[in-house]
């Protein structure tokens, strides 16, 4: 679901923080997302078949900890860990540091649950009933997400309302452009 409410919100962030950029940030997104999001699937269900198998080969004398979680681990630690990049995104006032370190690193460290999840997910169901749980899981993380962005959308709009109410007589009412609120630059 943060995903979505990524994937949503980004190119308007990104138009606001950097309007020069709006073409470059069309193609550097697309490798971001596309290499991001594969090498990080990709690793994710690799580190995550190692950890399970450490502590199933009877010659390990220490298997890691947790490895009969690690399907559940896994996702928590890349959400964790995606954090700092994201942070990287949002604060950066280069505009490639904010794409190809912040949101790459973000990418390729946070997207890992998908991987270790459908595998817990399929293991977890009997044989006949896999498609069906793959695709419930789907339309649950399609609304799920969908509506995060909405709720994002919502909370922007009731904000800067906000914003411009406390701020009050400044400018006759509106917030001057220099006068932004974080990141999402609420007082435009």
């Amino acid at each position: 679901m943060g995903g979505y409410a990524i994937a949503g919100y980004l190119p308007t962030f990104f138009e606001e923080k950097f309007p020069a950029k709006t073409t470059q940030y069309a193609y550097l997104n697309a490798y971001v997302v596309a290499c991001g999001g594969f090498l990080s699937s990709w690793l994710g269900g690799r580190l995550t078949t190692y950890w399970i198998e450490s502590g199933k080969d009877p010659a390990s004398r220490a298997p890691l900890p947790g490895h009969a979680s690690a399907h559940y681990y896994m996702p928590a630690l890349g959400a964790l860990g995606g954090l700092p990049f994201f942070l990287v995104t949002l604060y950066a006032r280069n505009f490639y540091v904010a794409l190809c370190v912040g949101l790459l690193g973000e990418y390729l460290v946070a997207e890992c649950w998908f991987g270790p999840f459908m595998s817990a997910l399929q293991g977890g169901v009997p044989p006949t009933m896999r498609g069906l749980a793959v695709a419930t899981m789907m339309l649950t993380a399609n609304f799920a997400g969908s509506l995060t962005s909405f709720l994002i959308g919502l909370a922007q709009v009731c904000a800067a309302r906000l914003c411009v109410v406390v701020v009050g007589g400044v400018g006759g009412g509106r917030a001057s452009h220099n006068n932004r609120l974080g990141p999402l630059g609420l007082l435009d």
